[in-house]
């Protein structure tokens, strides 16, 4: 704690302190924010579908007064203290008086030295809020996609719209590519990325023939099945980042049940099964089996 009290308690003001530096006397300090959203567009209907994706950073105005009429010292000595780190662009940390502790940038800022006051001068500076690490911001876990329930609901809307498609591209055909995923799904190999690249052309080819038909009562439909095509998608990219992970292999030298197999290697159980999935015929690996596991 400060020997005095902070200029801010005098006047009646929360405490702000931008990378340890207490801020002097200012009349503003709200914050603005807005949302970022993947805006949808369907034929023959007026406006858009937006999707929530989540907050933009947040914008933090600052009118902060260097007048040695409100506070000695605070011209030239603060403000000079103050000038060096609004040249830093670099995040520095911010106690805002609403917000609490953020990680902030300075954007912008104007130094207005008046006639009316030779006292210091009056700065106008916009602070924004920033994100030193995506991951570790990212405080929920990855939502799982469920491409059966996808497929379903997809299969569903074209039902209900009483789409006719054409044979070769019917939604039994969609259904069973799914199918056969989920019946896949621990084995993560090329076999299985190439069922997702059968199921997603599937998709893009009904796709291609609803948007042909030019029904404006087709767009549930249309949004069901690129939302099915987008989670195939991540499917993908779940199972690629799974490929890239370095594989090694042990003889067994005495009969193992797979969760301990996991477990002295740091692997999951999931794991292992998605590199052995032929194993799950048998309780306990029985001892001269190889089993795969991630290094």
């Amino acid at each position: 704690m400060p020997d005095v009290l902070p200029h801010s308690v005098i006047y009646g003001l929360p405490v702000m302190t931008f990378r340890g530096l207490l801020a002097p006397p200012y009349d503003v300090a709200g914050f603005g924010f807005s949302h970022s959203h993947g805006k949808r567009r369907h034929p023959y209907f007026n406006g858009a579908a937006h999707d929530w994706t989540g907050l933009d950073e947040q914008q933090l105005p600052f009118t902060l007064y260097f007048l040695n009429t409100l506070e000695p010292d605070a011209f030239p000595d603060a403000w000079n203290e103050w000038w060096t780190e609004l040249q830093n662009g670099e995040p520095g940390e911010m106690v805002h008086p609403l917000l609490g502790t953020r990680q902030v940038v300075v954007r912008s800022g104007d130094v207005q030295l008046t006639a009316k006051s030779t006292a210091g001068v009056v700065v106008s500076v916009e602070f924004s809020t920033t994100v030193l690490d995506p991951d570790e911001e990212q405080k929920f876990a990855p939502v799982k996609v469920n491409v059966a329930e996808l497929a379903a609901k997809a299969v569903a809307e074209i039902n209900n719209a009483e789409i006719i498609l054409p044979s070769e591209e019917s939604a039994v055909s969609l259904l069973d590519a799914v199918d056969m995923i989920s019946g896949l799904f621990y084995q993560m190999d090329l076999a299985m990325v190439g069922v997702i690249n059968q199921a997603q052309s599937i998709v893009e080819n009904i796709l291609d023939f609803i948007t042909g038909l030019g029904q404006h009562n087709h767009y549930k439909a249309v949004d069901a099945l690129v939302t099915l095509w987008a989670g195939l998608k991540d499917m993908g990219k779940q199972i690629g980042v799974q490929q890239a992970r370095a594989v090694g292999s042990a003889l067994l030298t005495r009969d193992t049940p797979l969760d301990v197999f996991a477990r002295d290697r740091g692997n999951s159980l999931s794991d292992v099964i998605g590199l052995n999935p032929s194993a799950l015929e048998f309780p306990v690996v029985p001892k001269g089996a190889m089993l795969k596991y991630y290094l």
